[in-house]
C-alpha cells in the first residue's frame, strides 16, 4: 500500500500538466500513487498522461467521458490504494517536501485530516500574489484538534477548496464522503 495517493482530475490542461505531475513525482516521499483521472480531454493532455505513465510505475491514467471534476475526483477516490488521500488540480503544483511532510504529521497525530497552507500564483505577471495559511487565531485551539473541540469555527480557519489538505482514506471511505459531480465549484 503506497503512503498517499494522489488524484489529480485532467480536462483540457496541456499547459500545466507538465509541471503539475513534475512537482507530484518530485517529492522527497517516493512511496506514492499518481492517479490521473482525464475527464474527457480534447486537447494534448492524453499524451503528456501517457508519455508520463511509460516512464514512471507510480502513474495510473484513468480515462472517462467528460463528467466534470468532482465525478473525475470520486473515481480516483474509489480507484485509490493509499493509506492517505491527496487531491491535486491539474493546474496546481506542490513544493518537494509537501506530501512527506503532511503524511509524517498525519501518521505522527493518528490524525484523519491534515491541512497546511497555499501560495497563490499569477499566471500573467508569472508571480506569487497572495498566500493562504490555516487560521489558528479562528481556531484558538492547540493543533492537533478533534473535531467535537471546533465546533462551528471550522469555516472561519479553513477553506472549502481541497487544495493543501491531506486525508486518510479509511476516514473518507468509512463516512461515504463523494464529490458533487458537477463541473465546477465541487471541492
Amino acid at each position: 500500500m503506497p503512503k498517499v495517493s494522489v488524484v489529480i482530475p485532467v480536462c483540457n490542461a496541456e499547459s500545466y500538466l507538465g509541471e503539475c505531475l513534475d512537482s507530484v513525482l518530485g517529492q522527497t516521499l517516493k512511496d506514492i500513487e499518481v492517479l490521473c483521472v482525464d475527464d474527457g480531454s480534447t486537447d494534448g493532455s492524453a499524451k503528456i498522461l501517457a508519455d508520463c505513465a511509460a516512464k514512471d510505475a507510480r502513474v495510473k491514467v484513468l480515462r472517462q467521458p467528460r463528467s466534470g471534476a468532482g465525478a473525475a475526483r470520486n473515481r480516483g477516490l474509489a480507484e485509490a490504494a493509499g493509506e492517505y488521500l491527496f487531491f491535486c488540480d491539474a493546474d496546481d503544483w506542490i513544493d518537494r517536501r509537501t506530501l512527506g511532510a503532511m503524511w509524517k504529521s498525519a501518521k505522527a497525530a493518528a490524525a484523519d485530516v491534515a491541512i497546511t497552507g497555499m501560495r497563490y500564483f499569477d499566471d500573467a505577471t508569472r508571480r506569487e500574489f497572495n498566500e493562504w495559511k490555516p487560521a489558528r487565531v479562528a481556531l484558538a485551539l492547540p493543533c492537533p484538534f478533534a473535531p467535537e473541540a471546533i465546533g462551528d469555527r471550522l469555516f472561519l480557519a479553513l477553506r472549502a477548496q481541497m487544495g493543501g489538505k491531506m486525508f486518510r482514506t479509511a476516514f473518507v471511505r468509512d463516512l461515504g464522503v463523494a464529490f458533487q459531480e458537477q463541473a465546477r465549484v465541487n471541492d
